[in-house]
């Protein structure tokens, strides 16, 4: 091998820490892409400003689910909801009864103007939102819980439902289809959304690929501190050296140096049990490692190659027993129980 060749083996990789700190950069960058894109308040004034009654569309359009759309209400009573996200009964200043979708903070904000008002008797409060079909589950909750806000002589029925309500609802947390000036609010907060949600991945996979590279890092340090660099290379730059690239792994005179999870040096006398394990995914093998179980009781993983490449596995036991032919071969149950004696033996 040449020099080059080996110093890219004996020395630490930073491809992986370069890959990590660019997808870290990456997120940051998504996040300051999302808070460009997330709608402003002007935006949202504007798509307040341009929204149709709600009681102007039921009853002059057809066809208004997912419209944006406002509602004067004069009080509200809760009915349904969970996680921040509550149904209501909404009453408009003329008796009538909408059903409504809002969170505790809006809810709290109808209170705190409310409490302000200096005429109560003529308060009312502004909810916007989308416009959304009601599905089966919560008309069974409306109906059952008419009665118990509204007092049992108001009790409703499937029967006489259509006379109290119509098939949709407000609801302020939903995406819709609000188009202004070109400019799509959903599409913001749905942009706003992906670019935070690219931002996360990039991050978590960014520290996990950095993490990787640091316990690498280490592991390669201290195999070069309990190994002379000048021993190693000119172990790998003889030409005895059994190079297996593409699976990490080099057999020297002395040694079995593995790149695998970083540098590993195995002296060949400290191994005591070679074997293949197959790893699968939903049942489909996919990938075979290489294990050497060690002087020191645990276990490494050496190479790990396709499945259909076994064969190379099987000839690098075969090329490491020939250095010391006393090492276990084989997953077999005789081999795991000799093993267990060895543990035992210490």
């Amino acid at each position: 091998m040449t020099k080059s060749e080996i110093n890219k083996i004996l020395k630490p990789k930073t491809t992986l820490l370069y890959v990590a700190l660019a997808l870290i950069v990456l997120s940051v960058v998504m996040y300051i892409v999302a808070a460009v894109v997330k709608p402003t308040k002007s935006d949202e004034e504007e798509a307040k400003n341009n929204a149709i009654d709600y009681r102007k569309l039921l009853f002059n359009y057809d066809n208004i689910t997912g419209e944006y759309t406002k509602l004067d209400v004069t009080s509200v009573y809760s009915f349904a909801g969970k996680d921040n996200l509550t149904y209501y009964y909404a009453q408009d200043e003329d008796g009538y009864v909408y059903v409504i979708r809002i969170t505790d903070e809006t809810f709290e904000d109808m209170e705190r103007e409310y409490n302000k008002s200096t005429n109560p008797d003529s308060f009312t409060y502004t909810i916007y939102g989308y416009v959304r079909d009601v599905y089966p589950d919560l008309k069974k909750f409306i109906i059952s819980e008419f009665d118990d806000v509204f007092g049992s002589e108001y009790r409703l029925s499937s029967s006489d439902y259509d006379d109290y309500f119509q098939d949709t609802y407000i609801d302020e947390t939903l995406v819709g289809k609000f188009i202004l000036n070109n400019k799509t609010i959903a599409g913001k907060n749905t942009l706003n959304k992906f670019f935070i949600g690219a931002g996360v991945i990039s991050d978590i996979v960014g520290f996990i690929l950095l993490i990787i590279y640091l316990k690498s890092l280490s592991r390669s340090k201290k195999s070069l501190k309990d190994y002379s660099y000048d021993v190693l290379y000119s172990q790998l730059a003889s030409s005895d050296t059994i190079c297996y690239k593409k699976e990490g792994l080099y057999l020297t005179s002395q040694y079995a140096i593995t790149t695998s999870n970083g540098l590993r040096i195995l002296n060949y006398y400290d191994i005591k049990w070679l074997y293949n394990v197959k790893n699968s995914v939903n049942g489909v093998p996919t990938t075979i490692t290489l294990s050497a179980a060690y002087s020191d009781r645990k276990i490494y993983t050496i190479a790990c190659t396709a499945v259909k490449n076994e064969n190379i596995l099987i000839e690098m036991m075969a090329r490491i027993h020939e250095r010391n032919n006393s090492i276990l071969v084989g997953y077999t149950q005789e081999n795991i129980m000799a093993y267990k004696e060895f543990q035992k033996s210490r």
